[in-house]
C-alpha cells in the first residue's frame, strides 16, 4: 500500500516537470529548435515576441531557469530528492531493534536520493539538450 501512495505522490511531483517534455509525443519529436519548442507552450495570441535572436535568448533564459518546475528547479530538486527519499526508506526500511544505526540508515538513503535525484535532472537536461543547450541550465 506504501508503494503505491509513493507511485501517486511521485506522479504529482512529476507532473509539471513531465509537462515539459509533451511537444516531443504531441509533434514526434520533429522539433527543429528552440523557437518552436518554446512557442508550444503558449496560445497563439499570448505569443511573446521571438522577432530576434535576442528576443529568443531571453525567453529561453526564463524557461531555463524553471526549465522542470514552475517555482523553479531548485524546488523541484527538493521534491524529487524527498520523493526518492521517501522511495527507498519504502524499500529498505530500518530493521526493528536498530536503533543506534537510523542516523547512518538515513544519511546512505539521503545520499542515494540525491544520486537519484542528480541523474534524472541530467537524463531530463540531456533530453532539452535535444532541441537547444540553451534550454536547460547546468
Amino acid at each position: 500500500m506504501l508503494a503505491i501512495a509513493w507511485v501517486f505522490c511521485f506522479a504529482v511531483v512529476a507532473m509539471p516537470g513531465a509537462v515539459k517534455f509533451l511537444p516531443f509525443f504531441y509533434k514526434h519529436v520533429t522539433i527543429v529548435g528552440r523557437k518552436e519548442y518554446l512557442t508550444s507552450f503558449m496560445p497563439p495570441r499570448l505569443t511573446p515576441r521571438t522577432d530576434t535572436q535576442e528576443d529568443l535568448d531571453t525567453l529561453a533564459e526564463k524557461f531555463a531557469r524553471s526549465a522542470f518546475w514552475p517555482a523553479g528547479d531548485e524546488r523541484a530538486r527538493t521534491l524529487y530528492t524527498f520523493a526518492y527519499f521517501v522511495f527507498f526508506f519504502v524499500l529498505v526500511p530500518m530493521p526493528p531493534g536498530q536503533g543506534r544505526y537510523m542516523f547512518a540508515h538515513a544519511i546512505v538513503l539521503l545520499a542515494a536520493a540525491v544520486l537519484t535525484t542528480r541523474t534524472t535532472f541530467w537524463i531530463f537536461r540531456k533530453a532539452l539538450a535535444n532541441v537547444d543547450a540553451s534550454l536547460a541550465m547546468p
